[in-house]
């Protein structure tokens, strides 16, 4: 960073809307003087944020003593102070941050030391590898003539640190990019490119990113500034890949804040001209190597020609609000360096993508609006019908969540959508007579009847199941030989038994609570895991063993399973003699899940292999999400250990919400669970999440409107 960049740290911001606290966080004030906890000033420039596990780490340069300029840039208006190594802070609102204290302290006696305080420690950026378990930092590490131009690697078993110096190094060594030409390769006077081949790039200003599929990249300004590189790193981030490319050639551009919006990359970056402001820079591309296209100025107002006197870090999507994001950005006090200051503001976007930054003296961040939320994804899939046949299992469960967003929005077409569903299937079940997917529908129709006690809505599906008591299927075992009459896969536990302990109550018939009960024991004695807590998906499974020797249990199957229990656990009364077990169940199943949880609140395809399956998924964490939080409201849970586990997941769904309404990284049926889509969307994952959301109003105390 040879010319002050800001820092601001930060960028997450993004979960954080799990915390409870956050609608209570203060105002921001952009450009004052932000207090943390003890009440001294913030320490923490030019930085960077993660959120790991509901707290946020704020990162950045400790700035304190005397600025002064150095002879070798005093051209330039290079000023300095001594380097005192990387602060951590830590928030759980993003307004109370408490000091942690120096997470990668300076160097104080060998002066060759890359961290010795005569030397440059700017730029910190930690990002958590959820294969090693480590956290990584990456920094700029330079002489005081900023004529070293290198990075530098750190890392810890703790956010908090201490972080442990690897070393420092330019870039990419011996390795052209990607995107070179034979003319870049002709040395001449002012190729640096060619230069710094053999010794590797110059890399100064910097951050780092990681895609939704895991993979790591650093963006640093190289080649005197000139142009940006982009470069992959090795899958522990530990050092580059050797496949980098450049970008933005001869723009000269500084202070990289990068990030991802509906499939697309985006950079805001500032010119180079030392600790004075600028106009900022803006990019997009498809591909993160490239092409990317430059957008214009984001700034508006008054002060826009120089980003009102400030200079990009970071910018973060804000998880629990769709196309949300917050823009963080350094105000540099070139004469005093540590009374530099932070300017966090909304960012927002135009519809041919170009971003957009407003001054405001104070604002405060937006909160979630659960059930907008949820009446905005069913209505984009009430607009956009779906392929699957209307009694099929994809839809039950998508009724399923239709029926409890009635239960809470004052719009009656929600309910007037299931009524009308139900007409035109006659209000019956679907073809198969045995099979559990056939008999999901039947859920939403007997809550549909337990409002309008219309018993027309009762008598199909109560036809089919009195022909199964008459004549149950003999089987003598659950071994899988696919799926069929009897309940062999756990999902079968999600879609039939609460269709039959609903019609129990809605007949009075104990005959179909009892079929419902023997039958989801049965199942349960032989796919359940009594040493895991989890269900097999079916039998053909109990030998498998994910990459890492794990057994194989499916996200999906065992999200099935606790919304199972929840709908199950609804209906059954507190004196019911077989409640008991359904709620021990229940509370295995909560306490193992918990401990799956990833860093972004969501669970993957795999449950004991994330690490191979790196895809958001955004259908099974609906139903963990459902599940957990019915058990904190009706007190199956610790509130304590749980809530915040809710609020993460909630929060991370949510994020997946486009600005139309869609409902985002939804497994397909039958995909490769560790290769779909992230746009892939499913009305099953609609239900789970319109689920999720009705647990979550009740959470918030707003249960009928």
């Amino acid at each position: 960073m040879r010319t002050k960049q800001l820092t601001l740290i930060a960028a997450v911001l993004a979960l954080l809307l799990c915390s409870p606290a956050l609608a209570d966080s203060g105002s921001f004030a952009p450009g004052e003087i932000w207090r943390d906890v003890s009440g001294k000033p913030i320490n923490a420039h030019g930085g960077g944020m993660l959120n790991h596990e509901g707290v946020y780490y704020w990162y950045g340069e400790f700035k304190e003593g005397k600025t002064w300029a150095p002879r070798a840039n005093r051209s330039w208006g290079g000023t300095r102070v001594v380097a005192m190594g990387v602060s951590c802070y830590s928030s759980t609102n993003l307004s109370d941050w408490k000091f942690e204290g120096l997470a990668l302290p300076s160097e104080t006696k060998n002066r060759k030391h890359d961290l010795h305080s005569t030397k440059v420690i700017e730029r910190p950026k930690v990002i958590y590898n959820r294969a090693t378990k480590k956290f990584v930092m990456w920094l700029h590490i330079d002489s005081e003539d900023y004529k070293a131009a290198k990075s530098g690697v750190a890392v810890s078993d703790s956010p908090t640190g201490p972080f442990t110096y690897l070393g420092g190094f330019r870039p990419n060594a011996g390795i052209w990019p990607d995107n070179v030409t034979e003319a870049d390769k002709r040395p001449n006077k002012t190729n640096h490119l060619v230069r710094d081949f053999k010794g590797g790039q110059m890399a100064r200003d910097m951050t780092v990113f990681v895609d939704d599929d895991g993979k790591a990249y650093q963006f640093y300004s190289s080649e005197e500034n000139a142009t940006m590189h982009v470069s992959l790193l090795t899958d522990d981030y530990l050092k580059p890949a050797g496949k980098f490319t450049r970008i933005f050639i001869g723009r000269f551009m500084e202070a990289p804040a990068v990030f991802k919006r509906n499939g697309k990359y985006h950079l805001i970056a500032s010119g180079c001209t030392g600790w004075s402001p600028n106009a900022a820079r803006a990019g997009v591309s498809d591909s993160i190597f490239g092409p990317w296209k430059e957008m214009e100025n984001p700034w508006l107002g008054d002060e826009a020609e120089t980003s009102y006197r400030s200079q990009s870090t970071f910018v973060q999507p804000l998880q629990g609000l769709s196309d949300t994001f917050i823009y963080m950005a350094d105000r540099w006090n070139s004469t005093n360096l540590p009374d530099s200051r932070y300017i966090w503001l909304p960012l927002s976007f135009e519809p041919n993508g170009q971003p957009r930054v407003k001054w405001e003296d104070k604002w405060t961040l937006p909160a979630i609006d659960t059930l907008a939320v949820m009446e905005r994804v069913a209505d984009w899939q009430l607009a956009n019908k779906s392929r699957h046949k209307p009694t099929d299992w994809t839809m039950g469960a998508y009724y399923a969540g239709v029926m409890a967003l009635a239960e809470v929005s004052s719009s009656s077409k929600y309910c007037d959508a299931m009524i009308k569903m139900g007409e035109a299937n006659q209000w019956k079940p679907g073809p198969r007579l045995y099979h559990a997917d056939d008999q999901a529908v039947g859920q939403t129709y007997c809550e549909l009847f337990f409002r309008s006690h219309d018993t027309n809505m009762l008598a199909p599906l109560r036809a089919n199941f009195d022909k199964i008591l008459a004549q149950p299927k003999q089987v003598a075992s659950l071994k899988f030989a696919g799926e069929g009459d009897v309940w062999s896969w756990c999902d079968a536990l999600f879609m039939a038994p609460p269709a039959w302990l609903r019609l129990s109550i809605a007949t009075g018939e104990t005959k179909y609570r009892e079929f419902a009960i023997t039958n989801w024991w049965r199942t349960s004695d032989y796919l359940f895991d009594k040493d895991e807590h989890l269900y097999f998906r079916d039998s053909s499974f109990f030998t498998k063993r994910e990459a890492n020797g794990a057994k194989i249990f499916w996200s999906r199957g065992n999200g099935w399973v606790m919304a199972g229990l929840v709908r199950m656990l609804q209906h059954l009364p507190q004196n019911d003699p077989d409640r008991g077990r359904f709620e021990t169940q229940f509370k295995q199943m909560a306490e193992k899940i918990l401990t799956l949880q990833q860093p972004d609140g969501l669970w993957r395809s795999s449950l004991l292999d994330a690490v191979s399956y790196p895809l958001k998924e955004t259908s099974g964490s609906g139903f963990y999400c459902y599940a957990l939080t019915w058990g904190v409201n009706n007190g199956l849970l610790d509130r304590s250990r749980f809530e915040p586990a809710s609020r993460r997941a909630w929060a991370a769904l949510v994020s997946c919400v486009d600005e139309n309404g869609k409902l985002t990284h939804v497994q397909p049926i039958g995909a490769d669970p560790k290769k779909f889509s992230p746009q892939s969307t499913d009305v099953y994952g609609v239900g789970a999440f319109l689920l999720a959301g009705s647990e979550m109003l009740r959470l918030e105390g707003r249960q009928h409107l």
